[in-house]
Order: C-alpha cells, then structure tokens, then sequence
C-alpha cells in the first residue's frame, strides 16, 4: 500500500469514523509522549528531589558534628590547671616558649592572676596576650606597661581574669 491509497481510504470512510480514529490516534501519541517522555522525567526529578533532601540531611549532620567539635575545641582550651603549683608551672612553660621573662606570678584570688615579665619585645608580648586570651579565655583585665628607652622592649605588670 501506498501514501496515495490510504489518503483515498481515510476520504472514503465516513465522517464518524474519522473523529473516532483521530481521538484513538490522539490518545495513542499522548500514551506515547507521557510514557516515553514525562514518565522518565517525572521519575527522575523524583530521585534528584530525594538526593537533595538526602544530601541536604547529610549537610545538616556535618554541620552539627562541626559545631560539636568546635563546642568540645573550646571547652578543651579553655582547661586551665586548678591549683596554683600547676598554674604557675604552666604559665611559666607557657611564658619560656613564647620567649618572655616571666619574674613575677600572683594567685590574689580564683578569679584573678597577676603577672610581672621584664625586658620583652612588645609584639612578643602582645602575640602572647593573644594567644592567651583566644585560645585559653583569659582576659585581661589590667595592664601597665613600661617602655625601656627606645628599644621596642617594656617592662609589664598584667592582671588576668580567669573565666
């Protein structure tokens, strides 16, 4: 059969036949489209919808441990020896790495720590400062400091606060 012929015959049948062979055609080509097209792609956008969720869940989970172990970091260093040997033990270790002069350790009260080093490059002791007040929570509650001449080097008195 020909293209010519089946022309001629769909011309010849009558004009119900024809709507009803156009829905059935019609529906065909929808069955075939959804199936074929919108039903895989329904399906995928289903599994991306459930990996986001899942990755969004995991996401969630890393962030928390990371907040947990930054938590846990800082209770960590924020552990100071609780009496006063070991505290002066260790802020004297403490002092001799960063290269400071420590000639003075006070333990007025629980809460206070009063510190008198001599002969110290200011950025050595401020860098110090830092690293006791970032990393271990102390504060500095008091400070007088000394300059010797025009050397860069001070003589300092500091109250710490413990928290």
């Amino acid at each position: 059969m020909n293209l010519d012929s089946l022309i001629q015959n769909w011309r010849n049948r009558p004009f119900y036949e024809q709507v009803v062979l156009g829905l059935i055609t019609l529906f065909a080509a929808m069955l075939f489209v959804y199936f074929l097209l919108i039903g895989p792609s329904a399906g995928h956008y289903k599994d991306a919808e459930n990996n986001l969720r899942s990755a969004e869940r995991e996401a969630q989970a890393i962030a928390d441990a990371v907040q947990q172990v930054n938590r846990l970091r800082g209770q960590e260093q924020l552990l100071l020896p609780s009496n006063e040997g070991e505290l002066r033990s260790w802020f004297a270790n403490s002092a001799r790495e960063a290269q400071i002069n420590l000639t003075g350790f006070l333990l007025p009260s629980t809460k206070y720590i009063e510190i008198h080093v001599e002969e110290v490059a200011s950025a050595t002791l401020f860098n110090w400062l830092d690293q006791l007040t970032t990393s271990h929570g102390l504060l500095i509650n008091k400070a007088s400091l000394n300059p010797i001449g025009e050397s860069g080097f001070l003589n300092a008195d500091i109250r710490l606060e413990l928290q």
